[in-house]
């Protein structure tokens, strides 16, 4: 039987950490393609850089929040290992 996949992949794309709540998630995601992934991944991974930046400058973070940032970084860094490391699809369009 064939598992029909309803992705939002706008949000998936532009905002990876409002829908996925681990990187390997996004990896695993099958709604998207593997380049779209890795273009996902290099923009959460931006963003969350941004914001432990801007705590670096001054700005408050929840109880935590620094830590975590940081960890999800990593992982992000192994996603895209991951990802790197497949041969890209040529049946993706």
């Amino acid at each position: 039987m064939t598992e029909i996949v309803k992705v939002n992949t706008e949000k998936s794309r532009f905002e990876p950490d409002a829908v996925y709540a681990k990187p390997i998630d996004l990896v695993n995601e099958p709604g998207l393609t593997r380049g779209q992934k890795i273009a996902a991944l290099e923009r959460w991974e931006l963003s969350l850089q941004d914001r432990i930046r801007a705590t670096g400058e001054g700005m408050a973070p929840e109880a935590g929040q620094t830590a975590v940032e940081s960890a999800t970084v990593v992982e992000i860094a192994q996603a895209l290992a991951l990802l790197r490391e497949q041969p890209p699809d040529p049946t993706a369009t």
